[in-house]
């Protein structure tokens, strides 16, 4: 997994002096345009960076893979996750959340507007993430030929034939859990079903940001600046906008029919992330490193039995020497 990591110290100082190392999903190569692929990642990223624009301008220190994060945590636990102290390990988002500032993020606003951020979150989970997984895990062809690769090529060998697969089932049930559609709907009435909801939620956030900044836009003083239901709007509408030449880009090319949410987005990277430097995506490069193929032509088969043979070898189970001699009189027959 590539690193994503700036900073000067390897262990930040959390809520409420705890020390907390974030391990997230990085922007791998081919998804340079943005900070981190995953939606849960980066919504993580986007709060820490609201909650310490300074340190946001010297980019997240965050810990990927490659600098350390272990392979048996990733294999263990989805990612995000955080390592509070050295010894405690967060999982749940929520917490997650909390842990880097959230409700200490909302503090500052008023009774009115927290209940109005309370009401945003819900709606934004309700009507617009089911949108996000559609898009990037259930739609069979994105899901192949983006975003399998996308999780695949992150992962170090062997992990890469197990967590792409894995994320794509849970998210797919999480998925026809929050909208209660059945499994055995058709394809094309599924299609039809979300950019129902895409719209809907779209049109109702694009009214409810307007000319303003931020959700709760502005008041008489000036901004009141971010809250965490932009770090969760951003989090959801960046992959779409980004990975606008998706296989099934719909409701990529909807949102950006929206000028005042992308321009919301730019507003947001070009402010806490500045650092950044967005790239084009091009599926057709991932695609050309798809597992599909590789697992379909028997790569899987061949790697257990060179496993197999390894750890006989390894364990003294398989006489060597014996093989050889074997090997070199069937070699020598006419």
């Amino acid at each position: 997994m590539a690193g994503c990591s700036r900073g000067a110290s390897a262990d930040p100082v959390g809520v409420g002096g705890s020390h907390l190392v974030l391990n997230v999903w990085p922007a791998a190569a081919d998804s340079g345009a943005i900070v981190s692929f995953d939606q849960a990642s980066l919504e993580a990223l986007t709060l820490a960076a609201f909650t310490n624009p300074d340190a946001a301008r010297e980019g997240p220190v965050v810990q990927t893979i490659s600098q350390g994060h272990p392979r048996s945590l990733l294999y263990q636990h989805d990612l995000p996750c955080i390592l509070l102290d050295g010894t405690t390990l967060v999982t749940d988002q929520r917490a997650i959340l909390e842990s880097l500032g959230a409700k200490q993020l909302d503090s500052h606003f008023s009774p009115a507007d927290r209940a109005r951020i309370v009401f945003l979150t819900h709606y934004i989970r309700e009507k617009l993430y089911p949108v996000l997984l559609y898009t990037l895990y259930v739609n069979h062809h994105n899901m192949t030929r983006f975003t399998k690769p996308l999780y695949g090529r992150s992962c170090p060998f062997p992990l890469g034939f197990v967590i792409p697969s894995r994320i794509a089932k849970r998210k797919a049930k999480l998925f026809f859990s929050l909208t209660g559609w059945r499994r055995s709907l058709e394809e094309s009435e599924l299609e039809q079903l979300v950019l129902k909801s895409c719209r809907s939620a779209m049109n109702t956030l694009s009214e409810i940001l307007g000319d303003g900044e931020f959700l709760l836009g502005r008041d008489g003083d000036g901004a009141k600046g971010p809250c965490s239901a932009d770090a969760l709007l951003y989090s959801l509408l960046q992959p779409l906008y980004r990975f606008s030449t998706l296989p099934w880009p719909k409701a990529s090319n909807y949102l950006r029919n929206c000028e005042n949410l992308t321009r919301f987005l730019t507003r947001v990277t070009s402010r806490f992330f500045p650092w950044h430097k967005p790239e084009p995506v091009d599926p057709g490069r991932l695609a050309a490193l798809e597992w599909g193929p590789l697992l379909s032509q028997g790569g899987v088969v061949l790697g257990s039995m060179t496993a197999l043979f390894v750890y006989c070898w390894w364990a003294r189970l398989v006489d060597t020497r014996h093989v050889w001699r074997r090997t070199r009189k069937l070699l020598k027959r006419p």
